[in-house]
């Protein structure tokens, strides 16, 4: 979820002129004599960034800082972690300043891979939360404040091909994200009943304990990630492939015969 919509920003980028794909964003095309699709997203993502914070209107494109989700519920129970929490108007914030490393799709497997770097990613909301964290306990209705950093960020989407009236579009499958985050900072105001004992030695063990409580948090943040992409891949099943990744071959075909 924290990481959802860079692969957003990628279907986008890829419409055809079918869809009114607006002119001043980067295309990309599987024919360039000059890029391939890989070396082109990689090159468009760093021509986005300056206007990918307060969001793309033309292509649907939310504003990236803040990315704000209205709710959203997950478990989480594994060894050294075990809660159940809530969290209203989730904001996430510095998912503009990214740096994208690798991307590639291969189209035989339909399998896209890519890698990004992200100096500080900050998480508020208000939580309804009941469980705990490394052993230790975090209960009650809160508002809560995280910073994380750096976070490397790892996906994988595996598709297969979905045929309707004779038209290909892309199917998704499965949805992989693989996070390695260094640290986090952790802020609870109003747990237990605002116990502020109880909240004020919370927030000091979350914190003398950061790199053990946030590996220990570090699935929850996958899976919210992998939900989040599996959301906006959605999008994918209206594009046929040949808008997705179009060819320049045919793009250009289709403005000579609208400019005659």
């Amino acid at each position: 979820m924290l990481y959802s919509i860079t692969i957003f920003i990628l279907c986008c980028m890829c419409l055809s002129i079918a869809k009114k794909f607006p002119f001043n964003l980067p295309r990309c095309y599987t024919d360039d004599p000059k890029l391939t699709v890989n070396e082109c997203v990689l090159r468009a993502f760093n021509e986005l960034r300056p206007i990918a914070s307060n969001g793309i209107e033309d292509i649907g494109l939310p504003p990236l800082n803040p990315f704000v989700i209205p709710e959203i519920f997950m478990h989480e129970d594994l060894q050294m972690t075990n809660f159940t929490v809530t969290v209203f108007n989730y904001t996430i914030g510095g998912m503009d300043n990214y740096d994208i490393k690798e991307f590639q799709y291969d189209s035989e497997s339909m399998t896209y891979r890519f890698r990004i770097e992200f100096e500080t990613i900050i998480m508020s909301g208000s939580i309804q939360i009941d469980g705990y964290v490394v052993n230790i306990p975090i209960v009650g209705n809160a508002y809560a404040n995280c910073t994380f950093g750096p976070v490397n960020a790892t996906f994988e989407i595996k598709g297969s091909t979905r045929k309707s009236k004779g038209i290909d579009y892309y199917n998704t499958e499965n949805v992989c994200v693989n996070l390695d985050v260094a640290d986090g900072g952790y802020s609870f105001v109003g747990l237990f009943d605002n116990n502020k004992q109880l909240e004020r030695m919370t927030n000091e063990m979350l914190n003398a304990n950061s790199a053990m409580v946030t590996k220990a948090a570090t699935p929850l943040f996958e899976k919210l990630a992998e939900v989040g992409i599996a959301r906006f891949m959605k999008t994918l099943t209206k594009i046929p492939l040949h808008e997705l990744f179009p060819s320049l071959h045919r793009y250009k075909f289709l403005c000579y015969c609208f400019y005659v």
